[in-house]
């Protein structure tokens, strides 16, 4: 589905992708949203809805991070998105969080623009930290030279 969607350069629906790949419109449509709510698809409008049918969520890839797809942490039924595009381990990023001094609360709020320190917790623990909590942790250690 990702190299699909990385050398797709007009929008696409659900649909489109499921039949390119030959998956179930289900399996098709939970990767999606997943991958939409993890920032990396954006949406493009609407297609159809003429007739009485219901219309088509257009979508885009908003950010191509490498030839590596986007894993759900948890099979099918996780939340989180693992990037393995990402050089960036939880390890490092529980180091430039001690490095900073901070509590897992303030780097949450401070580096990562998010205000839940579980969050912060959990990305500890990934083999691999997606790449957009990657590039902010390492904006952040930049910016407070840090390292």
């Amino acid at each position: 589905m990702w190299t699909w969607m990385r050398q797709r350069r007009k929008p696409w629906t659900c649909v489109d992708l499921a039949d390119a790949v030959q998956a179930s419109e289900r399996q098709t449509r939970r990767y999606v949203a997943r991958l939409a709510a993890a920032g990396y698809l954006r949406s493009e409008g609407e297609h159809g809805g003429d007739g009485g049918q219901i219309p088509a969520r257009l979508w885009r890839l908003a950010r191509d991070t490498g030839p590596i797809a986007p894993v759900l942490v948890g099979g099918a039924t996780g939340t989180e998105v693992a990037d393995l595009n990402s050089n960036m381990t939880g390890a490092q990023l529980h180091a430039i969080r001690r490095a900073a001094g901070l509590s897992a609360a303030a780097f949450a709020r401070a580096a990562l623009g998010v205000v839940d320190q579980r969050t912060v917790w959990r990305y500890e623990r990934l083999a691999t930290v997606p790449a957009p909590v990657a590039e902010r942790a390492q904006r952040y250690a930049r910016e407070h030279r840090l390292r």
